[in-house]
């Protein structure tokens, strides 16, 4: 078999599970399966595990005995996989008919053990218009030389738009840490890194849908669960000696994934007199503390705009400052 796609239900909207295994069962690709984990999902999600499974007899069932998370989701799967390539989709993503006959085509070509597409945000389900990401380039195409792969590590897009060759995962002991809900944050720069070759699928179209109204207590669980995963990267980079090559390139992925996102993701999104002071303390010490130089990065002075660039300055000078300064912008805003 050739593919293995990977998606856990828990608790999901329904109309967001049916977008997602519709766009599954109906690919023109065959030679897939598609493996749900069933992470204790509620009532509605186990009623349409049962409908879909009556539907495609390429459907397999993993029962999480317990409620587990993303992570170990994903990693009680990979043991039970059976194809060559493994991709994960997120539940609230969904996919072209032809997207997994456009990737699978391009790795048998090219041998590659990576191919990656770009990703459009919706914000109404079922739509295939709207804010398109452009995630990878042709350049980062073909075998990985020290200039591609540090370009990959800068750019490395989402894991949901990428299948992957399975012995990269075995080989490198790529798995997703078990105590993060959003191990692909961490997950997909470090696959990048032990690729050899990446083939780039402009002509897939992915859709992730962009949810609002998120309250203050799920943007803060989001934020930290990030800062988690980015401290889990720093120790896999360590550990496999990442830096004396790539020193820079992780520099800036460390910055941009646990500090700058979610500096003005959780600013932005919760209200002054709800912020919890922890998480300023906490954002603060792990930027200084980790790569106390980052706004020397040539990257960093690149990729991030004047205005960015001088708020993260206040707030390392002092987070009550940037506090006052950002909620005088957002009010300006309004």
């Amino acid at each position: 078999m050739f593919l293995s796609v990977i998606v856990p239900l828990y608790k999901e909207k329904e109309i967001s599970t049916r977008f997602c295994l519709d766009s599954l069962i109906n690919q023109t690709f065959d030679d897939m399966e598609i493996i749900i984990v069933d992470d204790k999902a509620d009532e509605n999600n186990l009623k349409l595990i049962e409908e879909y499974k009556g539907k495609c007899n390429k459907i397999k069932v993993i029962n999480n005995e317990a409620h587990l998370g993303l992570g170990s989701s994903w990693n009680r799967a990979l043991f039970k996989v059976m194809g060559e390539y493994v991709a994960f989709i997120n539940p609230k993503d969904y996919l072209d008919t032809k997207y997994y006959e456009l990737m699978a085509n391009v790795v048998k070509t090219t041998k590659s053990d990576v191919s990656g597409s770009d990703n459009i945000l919706v914000y109404e389900y079922g739509s295939k218009k709207g804010e398109e990401e452009k995630l990878h380039y042709n350049d980062q195409s073909g075998e990985l030389d020290d200039e591609k792969k540090a370009d990959l590590i800068i750019k490395p897009g989402y894991l949901g738009c990428k299948i992957i060759s399975k012995s990269l995962l075995d080989e490198n002991g790529l798995w997703a840490p078990d105590f993060i809900s959003s191990p692909d944050v961490c997950l997909n720069p470090l696959v990048l890194m032990c690729a050899k070759s990446f083939a780039y699928v402009p002509d897939a179209k992915a859709y992730t849908y962009k949810e609002s109204g998120e309250s203050p207590e799920e943007v803060y669980t989001k934020c930290d669960d990030r800062m988690t995963a980015m401290t889990y990267f720093i120790e896999e980079c360590v550990k496999r000696e990442f830096f004396g090559d790539f020193l820079d390139e992780i520099e800036y992925r460390y910055t941009e994934d646990m500090f700058i996102k979610n500096l003005f993701t959780y600013m932005s999104k919760v209200p002054k007199e709800m912020r919890k002071p922890e998480f300023s303390e906490d954002l603060h010490d792990g930027i200084t503390y980790t790569f106390p130089e980052f706004m020397n990065n040539p990257y960093y002075e690149i990729y991030d705009d004047e205005s960015i660039r001088e708020l993260a300055g206040i707030f390392i000078e002092s987070p009550k400052k940037f506090n006052k300064v950002f909620s005088k912008i957002l009010q300006r805003q309004q």
